[in-house]
Protein backbone atom coordinates (compact mmCIF):
# COMPACT_ATOMS: atom_id res chain seq x y z
CA UNK A 1 0.00 0.00 0.00
CA UNK A 2 2.17 2.85 -1.22
CA UNK A 3 -0.56 5.18 -2.46
CA UNK A 4 -1.31 7.68 0.37
CA UNK A 5 -4.98 7.88 -0.57
CA UNK A 6 -5.33 4.10 -0.38
CA UNK A 7 -3.60 4.07 3.04
CA UNK A 8 -5.81 6.88 4.28
CA UNK A 9 -8.97 5.16 3.08
CA UNK A 10 -7.83 1.85 4.55
CA UNK A 11 -7.23 3.53 7.88
CA UNK A 12 -10.63 5.18 7.75
CA UNK A 13 -12.33 1.85 7.00
CA UNK A 14 -10.45 0.16 9.84
CA UNK A 15 -11.25 2.92 12.32
CA UNK A 16 -14.90 2.91 11.34
CA UNK A 17 -15.24 -0.87 11.49
CA UNK A 18 -13.49 -1.03 14.86
CA UNK A 19 -15.68 1.73 16.22
CA UNK A 20 -18.80 -0.04 15.00
CA UNK A 21 -17.57 -3.32 16.48
CA UNK A 22 -17.25 -1.65 19.87
CA UNK A 23 -13.52 -2.07 20.39
CA UNK A 24 -13.40 0.64 23.02
CA UNK A 25 -11.05 -0.88 25.60
CA UNK A 26 -8.46 1.45 27.09
CA UNK A 27 -4.86 0.97 26.01
CA UNK A 28 -2.57 -0.25 28.77
CA UNK A 29 -0.19 2.66 28.26
CA UNK A 30 2.19 3.63 25.51
CA UNK A 31 4.43 0.62 26.09
CA UNK A 32 1.74 -1.84 27.15
CA UNK A 33 0.64 -4.69 24.95
CA UNK A 34 1.94 -5.21 21.45
CA UNK A 35 3.92 -2.31 20.02
CA UNK A 36 2.40 -1.65 16.59
CA UNK A 37 2.95 2.05 15.98
CA UNK A 38 4.42 5.01 17.78
CA UNK A 39 1.77 7.06 19.53
CA UNK A 40 2.01 10.50 17.91
CA UNK A 41 1.77 12.23 21.28
CA UNK A 42 4.32 9.97 23.00
CA UNK A 43 7.34 12.06 23.87
CA UNK A 44 6.22 15.11 21.91
CA UNK A 45 5.70 17.15 25.06
CA UNK A 46 8.90 16.06 26.83
CA UNK A 47 10.86 19.10 25.78
CA UNK A 48 8.51 21.52 27.54
CA UNK A 49 7.56 19.98 30.88
CA UNK A 50 9.30 16.72 31.70
CA UNK A 51 8.01 13.40 30.44
CA UNK A 52 4.81 12.84 28.52
CA UNK A 53 1.97 11.77 30.80
CA UNK A 54 0.65 8.27 30.25
CA UNK A 55 -3.06 9.02 30.46
CA UNK A 56 -4.63 10.30 27.22
CA UNK A 57 -6.51 13.27 28.69
CA UNK A 58 -3.36 14.65 30.29
CA UNK A 59 -1.58 14.32 26.94
CA UNK A 60 -4.36 16.26 25.22
CA UNK A 61 -4.37 18.90 27.99
CA UNK A 62 -0.61 19.41 27.66
CA UNK A 63 -0.83 19.54 23.86
CA UNK A 64 -3.67 22.07 24.08
CA UNK A 65 -1.58 24.24 26.37
CA UNK A 66 1.58 23.94 24.25
CA UNK A 67 -0.23 24.78 21.00
CA UNK A 68 -2.78 27.23 22.40
CA UNK A 69 -5.80 25.21 21.28
CA UNK A 70 -9.28 26.64 21.77
CA UNK A 71 -12.05 24.47 23.26
CA UNK A 72 -13.38 23.43 19.85
CA UNK A 73 -9.95 22.35 18.63
CA UNK A 74 -9.26 20.50 21.87
CA UNK A 75 -12.55 18.59 21.56
CA UNK A 76 -11.81 17.69 17.93
CA UNK A 77 -8.25 16.57 18.75
CA UNK A 78 -9.58 14.51 21.67
CA UNK A 79 -12.16 12.79 19.46
CA UNK A 80 -9.62 12.01 16.72
CA UNK A 81 -7.06 10.74 19.24
CA UNK A 82 -9.68 8.53 20.92
CA UNK A 83 -10.56 6.95 17.58
CA UNK A 84 -6.85 6.32 16.90
CA UNK A 85 -6.28 4.76 20.33
CA UNK A 86 -9.39 2.60 20.05
CA UNK A 87 -8.33 1.40 16.61
CA UNK A 88 -4.81 0.51 17.76
CA UNK A 89 -6.17 -1.30 20.80
CA UNK A 90 -8.53 -3.28 18.56
CA UNK A 91 -5.59 -4.26 16.35
CA UNK A 92 -3.60 -5.36 19.40
CA UNK A 93 -6.48 -7.52 20.53
CA UNK A 94 -6.76 -9.09 17.09
CA UNK A 95 -3.03 -9.93 17.13
CA UNK A 96 -3.28 -11.37 20.64
CA UNK A 97 -6.24 -13.54 19.63
CA UNK A 98 -4.46 -14.72 16.47
CA UNK A 99 -7.03 -13.15 14.13
CA UNK A 100 -4.42 -10.86 12.58
CA UNK A 101 -0.68 -11.26 12.13
CA UNK A 102 1.65 -8.65 13.57
CA UNK A 103 2.80 -7.26 10.21
CA UNK A 104 -0.76 -6.73 8.95
CA UNK A 105 -1.63 -5.07 12.24
CA UNK A 106 1.45 -2.84 12.04
CA UNK A 107 0.49 -1.71 8.52
CA UNK A 108 -3.06 -1.00 9.64
CA UNK A 109 -1.80 0.87 12.72
CA UNK A 110 0.45 3.03 10.54
CA UNK A 111 -2.55 3.79 8.32
CA UNK A 112 -4.51 4.79 11.44
CA UNK A 113 -1.66 7.09 12.46
CA UNK A 114 -1.65 8.71 9.02
CA UNK A 115 -5.40 9.29 9.26
CA UNK A 116 -4.89 10.84 12.70
CA UNK A 117 -2.16 13.14 11.41
CA UNK A 118 -4.41 14.21 8.51
CA UNK A 119 -7.18 14.95 11.02
CA UNK A 120 -4.80 16.94 13.21
CA UNK A 121 -3.69 18.95 10.20
CA UNK A 122 -7.29 19.92 9.39
CA UNK A 123 -8.03 20.83 13.03
CA UNK A 124 -4.93 22.90 13.72
CA UNK A 125 -4.11 26.28 12.22
CA UNK A 126 -1.09 26.39 9.89
CA UNK A 127 1.02 27.85 12.70
CA UNK A 128 -0.13 25.21 15.22
CA UNK A 129 0.48 22.43 12.70
CA UNK A 130 4.02 23.69 12.04
CA UNK A 131 4.66 23.88 15.77
CA UNK A 132 3.31 20.32 16.27
CA UNK A 133 5.50 19.00 13.43
CA UNK A 134 8.51 20.70 14.99
CA UNK A 135 7.69 19.07 18.34
CA UNK A 136 7.51 15.66 16.64
CA UNK A 137 10.83 16.24 14.84
CA UNK A 138 12.48 17.24 18.12
CA UNK A 139 11.16 14.06 19.70
CA UNK A 140 12.36 11.91 16.82
CA UNK A 141 15.80 13.53 16.85
CA UNK A 142 16.08 12.99 20.60
CA UNK A 143 15.15 9.32 20.22
CA UNK A 144 17.70 8.79 17.44
CA UNK A 145 20.43 10.28 19.62
CA UNK A 146 19.36 7.98 22.46
CA UNK A 147 19.26 5.00 20.12
CA UNK A 148 15.49 4.59 20.50
CA UNK A 149 12.92 3.83 17.83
Amino acid sequence: MKNPLVRWLTGLVIVTSLALAGCGEEMTGTNGGIDLVQDPLDGVLNSTEGSTPSDPQSRIDRLAEALGLDDEQKAAITAAYDVFRTGVQGLREQVESGDLDREEAREAAHALREVLMAEFQTILTDEQWSQFQEMMQNRDGHRRRRGGR
